[in-house]
């Protein structure tokens, strides 16, 4: 094996990426192993991906790489032409003149115009759908992969990977890789895994924005929500007679109930410090921006008790102990 003084990170993400080293390894932070001329297992870090979901300038020169490198092999039928004009900021002409490359339909999901039988003979497998590949390895894992190419000439294509070996990819980019700078090719490589991160989820970005601004309106809620109960205690006028059924008097309770639920609500969400579900919390996300579980502060089910006007809720809970079930965070990677 030669030295990897080539990296050969080819843009035309491979067959490769659907055929060799697990999800668990990448869900784990690393990226496998890798053997030295020795022969001995080194275990192999992932670099840390550029993923910036705000550098929308990074995101289109990777929309444009990914068009020119990878479509020619790689569907992303998960996504369409228009979600990526409309939140891109790329003029229809533009997409329409460089990026549509198999259709002319503008609404038209982004898929190769290869027939997979064809590429089954030429790679032995198809090549993997790449909308939702860096959720499925994550960002470092493809980051790391991208740039771990290395010349040899035993292999088919004439190239191979350290975060996969024998990867059955052609080598697409080794022009690019050899007329440019080391700075600007590995730029390319993070735009590119950039674009990958904003096509698995393109509302990423707006979630945890809005996972912000949700927690700020609970927690202003509480004021507003505490003073409209303490007035409304102080000024209620029940209209109707106390010998019968007062339906306005219903009503009253009632509203009153939906005040203190709300109240209740907002203080539960922000006692609750992790994010698990429709919870999501900024301060509690993985690397990633996956919601981030904290089971072992958390795993109870839970009630809270009135302590009368004025006092703070109680909350009263049952821990939830499994004998037979073992505890895990869901993995969409896997």
């Amino acid at each position: 094996m030669k030295a990897v003084n080539k990296v050969l990170a080819g843009l035309g993400l491979t067959v490769a990426l659907g055929l060799g080293a697990t999800a668990a390894q990448a869900s784990e932070g690393g990226c496998g192993t890798y053997k030295d001329a020795k022969g001995t297992d080194h275990a192999l870090a992932c670099e840390s991906a550029p993923v910036d979901l705000t550098n929308k300038a990074s995101i289109q020169r990777g929309a444009s790489l990914f068009m020119s490198y990878c479509v020619g092999c790689h569907s992303a039928q998960y996504v369409r032409y228009s979600k990526m004009q409309k939140d891109l900021d790329i003029p229809k002409e533009l997409v329409e003149k460089y990026l549509m490359l198999t259709t002319d339909q503008i609404g038209d999901h982004i898929n190769a115009g290869v027939d997979p039988e064809l590429q089954k003979a030429w790679f032995g497998a198809q090549p993997p759908d790449l909308s939702l590949e860096t959720r499925l390895r994550g960002n470092d894992w493809v980051y790391t992969y991208l740039l771990s190419f290395y010349e040899d000439p035993s292999r088919p294509w004439g190239a191979n990977n350290i975060v996969l070996p024998n990867a059955a990819m052609p080598f697409v980019l080794h022009d690019m890789q050899m007329n440019t700078s080391k700075e600007e090719y590995r730029r390319n490589i993070g735009d590119i895994v950039n674009f990958m991160a904003w096509m698995a989820e393109p509302d990423a970005h707006n979630r945890k924005v809005y996972g912000f601004w949700v927690l700020l309106f609970l927690a202003a809620l509480l004021i507003p929500v505490y003073l409209l109960n303490k007035e409304f205690w102080k000024d209620v006028k029940v209209t109707g007679r106390k010998d019968n059924v007062n339906n306005e008097l219903e009503k009253a309770l009632r509203l009153a109930d939906f005040i203190e639920i709300g109240e209740l609500m907002a203080h539960d969400a922000l006692d609750r410090e992790e994010s698990c579900g429709g919870h999501f919390r900024l301060e509690h996300q993985t690397e990633e921006g996956e919601a981030l579980r904290h089971d072992d502060k958390f795993a109870y089910v839970s009630c809270w008790q009135y302590q009368g006007e004025d006092k703070a809720p109680v909350m009263l809970k049952e821990e939830l102990d499994y004998e037979f079930i073992v505890r895990q965070q869901r993995n969409y990677k896997s």
